[in-house]
């Protein structure tokens, strides 16, 4: 029998998503997809909702089950459909991470994948999605709207703080009942690195745009999960980031941050205060 999700966690990208959905994985109570980031309500929304529904079948029936996939926060379209689809609401997470922060981290991602040349201000341009999913304030506005009965609003930066913690919000924003028991928690999460080889990196990433776009994303998730991603990419050491070009990524930045902050404030889905980093 197919089941419903009891939660979504919708975004930020590089702000712990992969993290909450290896949790989330890991702990008893829970249920997620092998797929992190189905895409049903944003580019597979036209398999239907059996297509959907089918990634929680195997989910046990004291499951709570549910999805990460950050790319919703980012789109009113999939927001509208995720609103419609689950007609008595669902429980929604939005992790943020201070807004620089997240785009440093996104550029350096963004380099492993082989997505841009460089790691100076011309992966700006050639990516523009490095700054522009920072810009929070752009977006929050249609997730409240769509989503802001059962909507939680964690912090990446809590999660770095103190994991346990964090743990516990993330259960209690995804859960619709209290769980008893402590949990397990996974290590560091996708992690930016080097392509120990450019082209078999850049062969591995066409097989998984393939395989999405067949609505293989079980498979995709499988793979993305297994020894594979150790294999390609190595994580030991980074590429440093020229001073400039954080700088560049802050100063475009600072108004959206202040505006983000300005809502954040007077937000009730924010779980816990803005930390302090935020501030500048």
């Amino acid at each position: 029998m197919s089941q419903r999700a009891d939660f979504l966690v919708i975004g930020a990208p590089k702000a712990g998503t992969t993290w909450c959905h290896d949790f989330l994985e890991t702990n008893r109570h829970f249920f997620v997809p092998a797929a992190k980031d189905t895409y049903f309500f944003d580019r597979h929304f036209h398999r239907g909702k059996d297509w959907y529904e089918r990634h929680f079948r195997t989910a046990d029936s004291g499951d709570v089950a549910g999805e990460v996939c950050h790319d919703y926060m980012y789109s009113s379209c999939a927001l509208e459909r995720i609103h419609d689809y689950f007609e008595s609401g669902v429980r929604s997470v939005v992790v943020l991470r201070e807004p620089t922060s997240r785009s440093i981290s996104h550029l350096k991602y963004s380099h492993q994948l082989g997505n841009i040349d460089s790691l100076d201000e011309a992966a700006l341009t050639q990516n523009p999605n490095i700054i522009d999913l920072s810009r929070y304030e752009r977006f929050l506005g249609s997730v409240v709207e769509h989503l802001g009965n059962d909507l939680s609003i964690l912090f990446f930066e809590d999660l770095v703080a103190d994991a346990d913690k964090f743990a516990a919000d993330l259960a209690t924003a995804c859960s619709p009942r209290p769980l008893d028991g402590s949990f397990a928690l996974p290590g560091k999460s996708n992690a930016s690195g080097h392509a120990r080889s450019k082209l078999v990196a850049k062969s591995a990433k066409n097989i998984a745009g393939a395989l999405d776009r067949v609505g293989a994303r079980s498979l995709v998730g499988t793979l993305k999960s297994s020894p594979i991603r150790k294999a390609l990419f190595d994580t030991s050491t980074t590429t440093p980031i020229a001073d400039s070009t954080k700088e560049v990524i802050d100063l475009a930045l600072a108004d959206s941050r202040d505006r983000t902050i300005e809502l954040l404030e007077r937000s009730p889905h924010r779980v816990n205060p803005i930390p302090e980093t935020w501030y500048r």
